[in-house]
C-alpha cells in the first residue's frame, strides 16, 4: 500500500519535526481547529531557523487519508481522536507518537477499522523558543527515529 496522503495532528516540536521531513514527499495536511490554523497562518511555524509553509485542514474538511500521525501531548489525545473522525476508514494507518503505553489501545478501541501501529519516538529533545512578537521557533538536531513494536 502506498502512503500518499498524510495528516499530522499536533504541531508541537515533534509534529513539526516530521512535518518538515514529510511536506515535500507526500500530500501532507496539518489537522487543527480553525482558531489554531489562524494562529499558524499569522505566525508561520519556524523549524531550525526556516519558515515551514504547510497546508491545514479542520476536522470538518474532507481528505482521503492513508496515514495519520498523532503527535499531541497525552492530554490532547481525546481531542485528537475526535478531530480525526472524518479521516479514518479501513485503509487508514494511525501512528501515535505520544509517550506512554495506553494511546494505541485507546485509538484502536475508538477506530477498530483502522490499522494502529505501536510506535514511539527515540531521539534528542527539541527546543522551543518564543520571541517578543509571539513567533515560536523549534529546533531539533535531526537525531531521532520512530520505533515500531511488533503487535502480538
Amino acid at each position: 500500500m502506498a502512503i500518499n496522503n498524510v495528516i499530522i495532528c499536533g504541531l508541537g516540536a515533534l509534529g513539526l519535526t516530521y512535518a518538515s521531513k514529510l511536506k515535500d514527499n507526500c500530500c501532507l495536511k496539518i489537522l487543527a481547529d480553525s482558531e489554531r490554523i489562524e494562529k499558524y497562518k499569522k505566525n508561520t511555524p519556524i523549524f531550525n531557523d526556516k519558515e515551514i509553509l504547510l497546508d491545514y485542514i479542520t476536522p470538518d474538511d474532507k481528505f482521503e487519508t492513508d496515514l495519520i500521525i498523532i503527535s499531541t501531548k497525552s492530554s490532547g489525545l481525546d481531542s485528537a481522536l475526535e478531530y480525526i473522525r472524518n479521516f479514518v476508514d479501513k485503509n487508514t494507518i494511525i501512528i501515535s507518537l505520544i509517550n506512554g503505553i495506553s494511546s494505541e489501545e485507546k485509538i484502536a478501541s475508538k477506530y477498530p477499522q483502522a490499522t494502529v501501529l505501536r510506535s514511539y519516538f527515540i531521539g534528542h529533545s527539541a527546543m522551543r523558543e518564543a520571541n517578543d512578537s509571539g513567533e515560536i521557533s523549534f529546533y531539533q538536531d535531526g537525531i531521532g527515529k520512530i520505533v515500531f513494536e511488533k503487535n502480538d
